[in-house]
């Protein structure tokens, strides 16, 4: 009988332990929000606002089946948003994208528009810029050690902690 109960106690530790690890994985500070709809089957993950330079930062949200066969429908990209704090249009043309250099290389961005109809500049002197980016190019941003940005004509660097959260966002989306 006490051979039993130790069994039990040990099992509970156990568990105690297994959830206490799990819950650890994601800092309260992280930069990555995930959101998971069990009625859905879907799986949604917001990568936070991340720097670019004093005026321009960004975020990725992307969404993704969690389980079971996938549709046509299930594309594997992210949503980008960049927000400019300018108080200027600066990317707002219909022409304008964001591409990348990774090491050296190209990897393909996407078109990146801006508008009244997206943003409220006029009354808080941000303009909203929403893109769309293959989790493929992600994944080639963030395993390179030099990455610049090209938004319209601006050119930016991404420093290392974006890229190591953009390898975080990555992960929770299980790629």
């Amino acid at each position: 009988m006490k051979r039993k109960s130790i069994q039990y106690l040990i099992a509970a530790f156990v568990t105690v332990l297994a959830v206490s690890a799990a819950s650890a994985q994601k800092p309260a500070n992280s930069a990555i929000e995930v959101k998971d709809d069990e009625f859905s089957n879907k799986l949604t993950v917001t990568l936070k606002e991340q720097p670019v330079s004093a005026n321009l930062t960004f975020t990725l949200t992307s969404t993704v089946k969690k389980s079971g066969p996938r549709s046509i429908a299930d594309l594997d990209f992210a949503q980008l948003e960049f927000i400019s704090t300018t108080g200027k249009r600066e990317y707002g043309n219909s022409d304008n994208e964001v591409n990348f250099m990774v090491d050296g290389k190209r990897v393909r961005g996407g078109a990146a528009t801006s508008g009244p109809l997206t943003d409220k500049l006029t009354h808080d002197g941000k303009e909203l810029v929403i893109g769309v980016i293959y989790l493929s190019s992600l994944e080639q941003i963030a395993r390179g050690k030099e990455v610049k940005m090209k938004l319209g004509e601006n050119v930016f660097t991404l420093d290392e902690a974006t890229r190591r959260n953009i390898k975080e966002f990555l992960k929770a989306l299980g790629r």
